[in-house]
């Protein structure tokens, strides 16, 4: 989710998912009953994907980051090619004339 459409998003499905998985899979099931270890399981759960969305929204700020760097480097060494290309016109149309 955090790698398709980012960290509010995936925060959000977090939190939705925490709530649905303590409805449908935590005994009773159907109810909303909450206790100690409850507390500590959405804790952790809370924490172990917000550390997850961090660390793939860090990742993906990189790639992109990357991506950009090679884009330049790209238009950097064409730019150097162009100029060398004109450079070498210009040294050999001053030795033959």
């Amino acid at each position: 989710m955090a790698y398709f459409f980012g960290f509010r998003p995936a925060f959000f499905f977090i939190l939705v998912g925490t709530l649905f998985a303590n409805f449908w899979f935590v005994a009773p099931f159907g109810e909303f009953i909450f206790s100690y270890h409850d507390l500590q399981v959405w804790i952790l759960n809370f924490c172990l994907g917000f550390v997850c969305i961090s660390l793939i929204e860090y990742l993906q700020r990189e790639r992109y980051k990357n991506k950009l760097l090679l884009l330049v480097a790209e238009s950097r060494y064409l730019i150097l090619l162009h100029r060398d290309n004109d450079l070498m016109k210009l040294l050999k149309k001053d030795n033959h004339v």
